[in-house]
């Protein structure tokens, strides 16, 4: 991966975010219920989205009607808000960082 300090850089980062996630309580977001970690990895336990990711529902199916696009759309801007209320800024939104738990 790189120098020590390029690692514990990278440990740093996702200790930090793993800390963030697990306060956010929000029915828009992916809840985070815990984490663990061996040597190698670190392994995040989070709600259940069984419909996959955006990009790839997008992929499989096609577009959405224009009913289901306004409530998709609706639910983003309110998750993305109450981050922003939370002093948050997510850096990375995109079809694959968005999951779909029922469409």
């Amino acid at each position: 991966m790189g120098t020590a300090e390029e690692k514990q850089k990278a440990v740093n980062q996702i200790t930090r975010e793993i800390k963030i996630q697990a306060f956010l309580n929000h029915p828009n977001l992916i809840k985070l219920y815990d984490f663990f970690a061996d040597e190698e990895n670190i392994y995040l336990v989070l709600e259940l989205a069984c419909d996959g990711h955006l990009y790839e529902f997008l992929s499989r199916n096609g577009k959405f009607s224009e009913e289901s696009s306004s409530i998709l759309i609706r639910e983003v801007v309110e998750g993305i808000d109450f981050l922003h209320k939370q002093s948050i800024i997510h850096r990375d939104i995109k079809l694959e960082n968005i999951v779909l738990a029922h469409v």
